[in-house]
């Protein structure tokens, strides 16, 4: 989520059996790949516990978006004046470890907003690996979220979104239980298994003899607080090109999301001509000659074609661009972009990492300056679900 940062991101923790691997308690290994919940390609989610109820001796889990667009971490509470998570899951403060600093945090993000109390609890990844003492907020109130499936957000983000206060994947690599600061996000269509591993760098879903591409993060201003980094150069269809521009990858963000100057040009392709636009997204017959989108990060560049942004709906399809006010004009790759790719976000090394995913392809720009040869099979057009305006994420 842009946060103004949010995005639904549907990840259910469950264990992937993976390769045996030297491991100690609660030490997060590859073995620890988290698969990932998908509603309806509009966001992923992803369980995780808060605290222990000290009666029972249960880990009170709930689901949360993993969210790269932002840094907190929290919940929704019992007692909340809130829209409603749609999973009906709220915690129970009294029924967990938690300790309230009785400051109340405001968080603003693209699709909602809301605020709470900032305290610290134990929170579990796995029944093994855990951290204490980790700050988060109890949600009291919020509102624009209640389409959602998840009852909060982890931000995955740096510690400048969260006021300093150090986040969980800070506290994980400080005490020795992921050996590098970072994690491996791969976002797969609705019919397929979508996965994030945390300490690791793995392959799983990278397309054959394809490798990561690394970029430098650009950390200054405003920036600090998302994977920022700069697009060297944009082909937006008809010969349009843009080049070196701002951008962040947002794993809470449902759509591909352009300023409003790169939209209209893109929208200005005459395939989009007979499109009807309802709450600001265009709505399409499906199976036009639309143009592609291509992005050159890191020296390679990644196609999105309209297999990848066309997202049917009630017999028609809604294209996953849209215009959207963004801190300093910022392209926000979201869900839409980051399905076509793997990606590594880098924390440790202030970089990120592109491969282009099972089902695309992409050209490195050294050697061909055009777009890339990928039509891209593996998601948009290939779904059965329906989309609505009300389940994206921003």
């Amino acid at each position: 989520l842009v946060g103004v940062h949010l995005k639904g991101i549907s990840i259910a923790l469950k264990k992937q059996k993976a390769p045996e691997t030297t491991t100690k308690t609660g030490f997060l290994s590859l073995a620890d790949t988290k698969n990932l919940g998908n509603s309806h390609n509009a966001s992923y989610y992803g369980q995780i516990g808060f605290g222990k109820n000290p009666t029972t001796g249960e880990i009170n889990w709930a689901p949360v978006v993993f969210d790269t667009g932002s840094s907190w971490l929290w919940v929704s509470t019992q007692g909340c004046q809130c829209d409603g998570a749609t999973s009906g899951v709220y915690i129970n403060l009294k029924d967990t470890d938690f300790d309230s600093s009785n400051q109340t945090i405001k968080l603003s993000y693209g699709s909602g907003q809301g605020e709470g109390v900032l305290g610290t609890m134990t929170i579990y990844l796995t029944e093994d690996v855990s951290f204490d003492h980790q700050y988060m907020v109890g949600m009291t109130q919020d509102s624009g979220f209640g389409s959602s499936y998840a009852s909060g957000i982890f931000g995955l983000s740096h510690k400048a979104g969260s006021d300093g206060y150090a986040t969980l994947i800070d506290n994980l690599y400080a005490g020795g239980q992921i050996e590098r600061k970072l994690f491996t996000v791969s976002l797969r269509d609705e019919s397929e298994q979508s996965l994030i591993t945390i300490g690791e760098v793995v392959h799983t879903n990278v397309a054959a003899g394809e490798q990561f591409s690394y970029v430098d993060l650009n950390l200054v201003s405003y920036r600090q607080y998302y994977y920022s980094f700069v697009i060297s150069e944009i082909h937006l269809g008809g010969g349009s090109t843009v080049t070196n521009h701002y951008a962040i990858a947002d794993t809470g963000t449902s759509l591909l999301a352009l300023p409003s100057d790169l939209a209209e040009t893109f929208f200005a392709d005459s395939a989009f001509s007979g499109c009807q636009v309802q709450d600001g997204l265009h709505v399409c017959e499906c199976g036009g000659d639309f143009p592609t989108l291509s992005f050159t990060i890191g020296g390679f560049t990644y196609d999105v074609t309209s297999d990848a942004y066309m997202l049917p709906t009630q017999g028609y399809c809604l294209v996953g661009v849209q215009a959207f006010p963004t801190p300093g004009g910022l392209i926000i790759l979201g869900d839409v972009f980051l399905r076509t790719v793997v990606a590594v976000f880098d924390l440790q090394n202030e970089s990120i990492g592109f491969a282009p995913a099972v089902g695309y392809a992409g050209s490195d720009s050294d050697s061909n300056s055009g777009s890339g040869s990928g039509s891209g099979s593996g998601s948009g057009s290939g779904s059965d679900s329906d989309y609505d305006s009300d389940s994206f994420y921003y």
